[in-house]
């Protein structure tokens, strides 16, 4: 078999899809043809292949043709025949093999990069000697879709209270998310520098660079409470009095 320009690793072998146009062979000379996708379907940029199966060839003692003008849109990328040699010029493929070949297939693997939609590639068989050329032809036809989107990364918030400041920073970097405003709270509970809350919370699923705000313990209030300062207030009064 003749190989020209194909890719390793580049066949796919799916679940077979048939579309296929084919004639009875005529007995004696007449040779026939018919064709499938493998895939039907693949995503924008993916790979398929079109095989074209020759039939009612055995008795022939010429050469056999096939010639495929591949439609935009799809980059061929190899053929290959057996017992025969292609050759590819832009869209257009043609091979060449012995007679007798009954059952032979030519390949074609193409690259879908002309964005989503149906695609339908016509193959044509042909010898010197066919007496029968109208079954000479097989469609294919191959429906490209959008490739499947990724969801964006995310990451899941975790409980920082009671942390301090420079740990959860660190934390929240390498959960890939973003410190917000540091908001300063008393508390008479937890101790000065340590995290009070997030905002949001732990267990938050949050898009990666998300911005969290965090509200971090000033540690205890030094302002006197109200009744205590009447107190004060009264007491240097009646020293300054006396």
């Amino acid at each position: 078999m003749a190989v020209v320009g194909v890719s390793c690793g580049t066949f796919v072998q799916p679940a077979m899809a048939r579309k296929s146009v084919r004639a009875d062979a005529v007995a004696g000379s007449d040779v026939a043809m018919m064709g499938v996708a493998m895939p039907a379907s693949v995503p924008d940029g993916g790979v398929g292949v079109f095989i074209f199966t020759l039939s009612g060839a055995a008795t022939i003692t010429d050469h056999v043709t096939v010639t495929d003008m591949v439609p935009d849109g799809l980059r061929v990328i190899g053929a290959a025949i057996p017992l025969g040699r292609c050759s590819i010029a832009g869209q257009k493929v043609t091979c060449f093999t012995l007679g007798g070949t009954d059952g032979a297939q030519l390949m074609i693997a193409v690259t879908a990069d002309g964005g989503p939609g149906t695609y339908d590639d016509t193959a044509t068989v042909s010898t010197a000697s066919d007496p029968n050329p109208a079954n000479n032809t097989a469609s294919v036809q191959l429906t490209v879709v959008p490739p499947p989107t990724t969801p964006a990364p995310s990451c899941t918030t975790v409980d920082l209270r009671g942390v301090p400041l420079a740990a959860a920073r660190r934390v929240l970097a390498a959960l890939h998310l973003k410190v917000g405003a540091v908001i300063k709270q008393a508390s008479r509970t937890v101790a000065r520098g340590l995290v009070l809350s997030t905002r949001p919370g732990s267990g938050a699923t949050l898009p990666n660079g998300s911005v969290v705000r965090l509200a971090v313990s000033s540690g205890a209030s030094e302002r006197r409470p109200r009744h205590l300062r009447r107190v004060v207030g009264s007491s240097n009064s009646a020293r300054r009095a006396g």
